[in-house]
């Protein structure tokens, strides 16, 4: 039946479209979802940020952390590039969010 093939295509663009974004190269672009929120204290205020995804961390990550450049950071940064781009899970970008926040004392536990 060609109509069911059609209509089954036509949900899976759907349900793709409800998980991604796109970037102006046409990329898809994932929000990845935390299982559980990050407590971090921002790096120049003090205030609590709860991140609850890997675009988030890279916010934060890159406008107002306390220690970049040191290993847990950059790793962190990559792993969060790497969960909204699809490449791995956001539950590992969150882990190593976690250490580098951390080691920068910035997690809140």
């Amino acid at each position: 039946m060609p109509g069911v093939s059609s209509c089954s295509n036509l949900l899976q663009s759907c349900a793709f479209s409800l998980n991604s974004t796109h970037n102006s190269k046409g990329t898809a672009v994932y929000e990845s979802w935390f299982s559980k929120p990050v407590s971090v204290t921002n790096g120049l205020t003090g205030e609590i940020r709860n991140l609850s995804n890997a675009t988030q961390a890279i916010d934060l990550l890159s406008n107002q952390w306390r220690d970049e450049g040191g290993r847990k950071y950059l790793l962190a940064l990559r792993a969060c590039r790497q969960a909204t781009s699809g490449a791995i899970s956001a539950d590992v970008a969150r882990n190593a969010v976690v250490a580098a926040a951390r080691d920068a004392h910035m997690l809140v536990e």
